[in-house]
């Protein structure tokens, strides 16, 4: 996980959650290690290991999603860097692993 460092007169990047009616708005800096840190967990198929996973990572960066948003249950890093195609495919991953999103 990479943690943002801000440089004086820098801002880090903000990104929005793609889902219309989502207010979900972050900012930071995320790289292909990150996602690959979370495909890594995914592919284990561990449910407590993804939900630590999402837990840590909410805690580093916090994403104010709409309660009803399919995309509250990804990471902060798939919404920076990933298409819609493949946010769909990383949320069913998820779903097949943890009941309750």
């Amino acid at each position: 996980m990479l943690y943002d460092v801000t440089l004086p007169g820098i801002d880090p990047p903000v990104h929005k959650c793609p889902q219309r009616r989502c207010p979900g708005t972050f900012s930071g800096l995320y790289t292909e290690k990150d996602k690959a840190a979370w495909d890594a967990v995914v592919e284990r198929g561990d449910p407590d290991a993804v939900k630590n996973y999402l837990n840590k990572a909410a805690r580093v960066q916090d994403v104010d999603h709409d309660p009803t948003c399919p995309l509250r249950c990804l990471p902060p890093v798939l919404i920076a860097r990933c298409s819609n195609e493949e946010l769909e495919a990383q949320m069913n991953k998820v779903r097949a692993i943890i009941d309750n999103c």
